[in-house]
């Protein structure tokens, strides 16, 4: 059987917020969601926040241009070997400068060091309880679809 999360986290890889702000943030998921399907990872690391087997493709941001996943796979290889740090990279389509992370995933995905979990929810996660945990973090917030 597979398994629906919805993982939130910060449009800004580097973001980690105060206590408080994470503990308003699971209170208020905690009144939408059951409790037991919510679940919080905070790390000092980058990690990589895949969409499992909603994983279609990868564009450029700049000329939307299909990124060949070979090409994909070493520029990942690279930045793991600065523990996601370094996630810049030059773009073989148009040369344009980006990051990993301000690549076109489609289903989205992105780099965090802080990530809210919602797991097989009823209900989808809805754009206005994705603006509230923007406002009660204090940054912008990109949903992850994930299929496992």
């Amino acid at each position: 059987m597979s398994s629906t999360i919805y993982k939130l986290i910060p449009e800004d890889v580097h973001f980690m917020p105060e206590k408080a702000n994470v503990e308003q943030v699971r209170s208020y998921l905690a009144s939408i969601f059951p409790v037991d399907k919510i679940s919080i990872e905070q790390s000092e690391d980058i990690q990589f926040v895949d969409q499992g087997e909603n994983f279609d493709q990868i564009t450029c941001p700049s000329c939307d241009t299909v990124i060949e996943l070979k090409w994909w796979h070493q520029a990942m290889d690279n930045a793991w070997q600065s523990a996601f740090k370094d996630l810049d990279v030059q773009l073989p389509c148009c040369s344009a400068h980006n990051t990993l992370h301000g690549l076109h995933y489609d289903f989205p995905a992105g780099f965090s060091r802080l990530i809210f979990e919602i797991e097989n929810p009823e209900e989808e996660v809805t754009a206005e309880q994705v603006r509230m945990v923007e406002q009660l973090l204090g940054c912008k917030i990109r949903m992850v679809n994930a299929r496992y």
